[in-house]
C-alpha cells in the first residue's frame, strides 16, 4: 500500500484541450477516493496519467513517497480496472487470473497460491475454470477486479467499473467493492460521474470540472457545504435549487417572490449574489408552522414510494451552475413524504426552512461554508 500525492499537475492534448490544470491533490495510504465530475472533466485521464499511459505536461506524480513521472506502467505498481472489463475471452476465469502474474514471471505455485487467495476474497472460486462467456456481467466484473488485485498492487485505479451494469447489480457490486477495499485497504482511486456512487463508496470524493480540482472532502461534507455553485448542483439529487439572491431593504430576509424567508445565520448583506435551498429544505406547512410558508402551484410530481418530489415554478430568477439565468421556466424541486396529499397542477403550501440556505458571492464561490 502506498501515499499518493499529485502537485500541480498540468496535461493537455494535442488539439490544446487542457485536460487536467494545476491540479494537487493527496490520497492517504489505504484511502478510497471518488473522483466525481461530469463526462470530460479530465477524470479518466488523471487515472491513466497515474497509471503511466499518459505522461504529464508538468507537475509530479509521487506514489509511496518515489517520483514516477519517468518510471513506465509496469514499474509503478499500480492496477487498473476499465468498464469494459477487457477479458481474455480464449481464457478461462483462472487464466485471466493467471495471465498477468505470468507475466512477471511468478513461479507455477506462487500463482496459484495468489489467484486461490484472490478468487476466494471474490467469491469467484466456484467459477474458476468457467470462460468469460458463461459469465454474467457482475461476475465479468468481479473476474476483472480479482485480474487487477491478484497483482497486490500498491494503488488500485478502477474507471468507471459500473458503467455496463443494470441499476440492480451496480447496487450490488458497490457493496462488494466497499467491503473489499475495507478489508484490502488498498490506496484506491474510483472515477465516476455518478454521485450515488460517490457519496455512498468514498472515504473522501474530489470534484473536477473542466480539469480543476472544484473540491475535495468527505462525502456529507460536500453535499452540506458545497464551495460553490458547481458543486452545490453537481451533488445532489435532485440538484439544489439556486437562484439570485434578492434581500428585504433592510437585509434581514431573503425574497421568494411575494414570500420572505428571515435569514438564520450570519446576514450576507450585499456579498450574496446568489442563494440555494436543497429539496429538503421545504415541508408541508402544516407540519412547521414556525416556518415561512410559499404558495405555489405543483407543476410536476414523482412518486417514489418512501418520498414524493413535487416541482413548481421558481418564484426567484433560478440560474445554472455558473450563475447564468436559466432560460424558459424553470423549476424548483422539493423532498417531500411519500405519504404527503400532492398532486400535480394542484396549489401546495409549502414551508420553507430559513436555517438551509446557502449563499454565494458574484463569481459563485460559497459564504459561511
Amino acid at each position: 500500500m502506498a501515499a499518493v500525492e499529485l502537485r500541480n499537475l498540468e496535461k493537455a492534448f494535442a488539439d490544446g484541450t487542457r485536460a487536467i490544470r494545476d491540479l494537487t491533490l493527496e490520497v492517504a495510504d489505504g484511502e478510497l477516493l471518488v473522483l466525481l465530475g461530469p463526462s470530460g472533466c479530465g477524470k479518466s485521464t488523471l487515472l491513466r496519467l497515474l497509471a503511466g499511459l499518459e505522461a504529464p505536461d508538468g507537475g509530479e506524480i509521487r506514489i509511496g513517497g518515489r517520483p514516477v513521472n519517468a518510471l513506465g506502467p509496469r514499474e509503478r505498481n499500480v492496477a487498473m480496472v476499465f468498464q469494459n472489463y477487457a477479458l481474455y475471452p480464449h481464457m478461462s476465469v483462472r487464466g485471466n487470473l493467471e495471465f498477468p502474474l505470468r507475466m512477471r514471471g511468478m513461479g507455477r505455485a506462487a500463482i496459484a497460491e495468489r489467484v486461490e487467495r484472490t478468487a476466494r476474497s471474490l467469491g469467484l472460486e466456484p467459477l474458476l475454470e468457467r470462460r468469460p462467456r458463461a459469465l454474467s456481467g457482475g461476475q465479468r466484473q468481479r473476474v476483472a477486479m480479482g485480474r487487477a488485485l491478484v497483482r497486490e498492487p500498491e494503488v488500485f485505479l478502477m474507471d468507471e467499473p459500473l458503467s455496463n451494469l443494470d441499476a440492480k447489480l451496480r447496487v450490488e457490486i458497490r457493496a462488494e467493492i466497499a467491503e473489499l477495499q475495507r478489508r484490502l485497504t488498498t490506496t484506491t482511486l474510483y472515477v465516476t460521474h455518478d454521485q450515488v456512487e460517490a457519496m455512498t463508496l468514498g472515504t473522501r470524493v474530489a470534484v473536477l470540472r473542466e480539469g480543476v480540482l472544484q473540491q475535495v472532502g468527505p462525502p456529507q461534507g460536500l453535499y452540506e457545504r458545497p464551495a460553490n455553485l458547481f458543486v452545490a448542483a453537481f451533488v445532489g439529487s435532485p440538484e439544489m435549487n439556486l437562484f439570485r439572491a434578492a434581500l428585504t431593504p433592510d437585509g434581514a430576509a431573503l425574497r421568494l417572490g411575494p414570500t420572505s424567508v428571515p435569514i438564520a445565520g450570519p446576514v450576507p448583506e450585499a456579498r450574496a449574489a446568489f442563494a440555494g435551498l436543497r429539496p429538503e429544505a421545504f415541508a408541508p406547512a402544516e407540519t412547521r408552522p414556525d416556518w415561512p410558508v410559499l404558495e405555489v402551484e405543483v407543476a410536476a410530481l414523482e412518486a417514489l414510494g418512501h418520498e414524493r418530489l413535487a416541482y413548481f415554478r421558481s418564484p426567484a430568477p433560478a440560474v445554472d451552475a455558473d450563475g447564468r439565468q436559466r432560460a424558459g421556466e424553470a423549476l424548483m424541486a422539493a423532498r417531500l413524504p411519500g405519504d404527503c396529499p400532492v398532486s400535480a397542477r394542484a396549489p401546495l403550501r409549502l414551508g420553507v426552512d430559513a436555517r438551509a440556505l446557502h449563499w454565494f458571492d458574484a463569481q459563485g464561490r460559497a459564504l459561511f461554508a
